[in-house]
């Protein structure tokens, strides 16, 4: 047996504990460095990027916060025909930026994918 106001208040202490972290993780800003090709996590560590990554990442950073479609990306940020292009390679391209983003900063992982849209860059970030 429970008694109902220890499991409230509980339940209150895990729900600020919770909040409290996330808005400290949100807190953090990452730092894009367009010209230079590279991304600083908000713990400073530095990821290195490619050209086509930079690309990649620009687009997003712009719209931050908002899904970018596939299409668009591949049209302006790659600067090919949306429909000759093969999906695989961008997805090639993501893989390996996660991967980068991952090995420098493995507590949260910005880019994520929309199903059926695109990509959206999810976390608080800045262009230098």
């Amino acid at each position: 047996p429970v008694e109902i106001d220890e499991l409230v208040a509980y339940i209150h202490n895990v729900y600020r504990r919770i909040h409290s972290e996330s808005n400290h993780f949100s807190s953090l800003k990452w730092q894009f460095q367009y010209r230079e090709w590279r991304l600083i996590c908000p713990s400073g560590a530095v990821v290195e990027l490619s050209h086509l990554e930079s690309e990649f990442l620009r687009i997003l950073v712009e719209n931050a916060g908002n899904p970018v479609r596939r299409r668009d990306i591949i049209g302006v940020a790659f600067r090919k025909d949306p429909i000759a292009y093969d999906n695989r390679r961008m997805e090639a391209i993501v893989s390996r930026l996660r991967r980068k983003i991952h090995s420098q900063y493995p507590l949260s992982q910005p880019i994520k994918s929309v199903h059926s849209v695109g990509y959206v860059f999810t976390d608080s970030v800045r262009t230098l």
